[in-house]
C-alpha cells in the first residue's frame, strides 16, 4: 500500500525539484548575463552538478552572454 504510494509520488517530486531548478538557473543566467558576477556563475554550475544538467547549463550561459 505504502509502497505504491510512494512510487507514484517521487517521480512528481523529482519532476517539481527539476522544475524549480531549471527557473533558477534561468534567473541566474539572466542575472549573469547582466552584472558578469563570477559568483553567479559558480552557483550556475553548482546546480548544474547537483542535478545533472551541465550540458542545459552551458546553453543557458551560452545564450545569456550573446
Amino acid at each position: 500500500g505504502q509502497q505504491k504510494v510512494f512510487r507514484a509520488i517521487f517521480p512528481r517530486i523529482r519532476s517539481a525539484v527539476r522544475e524549480l531548478v531549471g527557473r533558477k538557473m534561468d534567473a541566474l543566467a539572466r542575472e549573469f548575463a547582466a552584472t558578469h558576477n563570477m559568483k553567479v556563475k559558480d552557483e550556475i554550475e553548482r546546480l548544474a552538478r547537483e542535478y545533472g544538467e551541465a550540458r542545459g547549463a552551458v546553453v543557458v550561459l551560452g545564450e545569456a552572454k550573446r
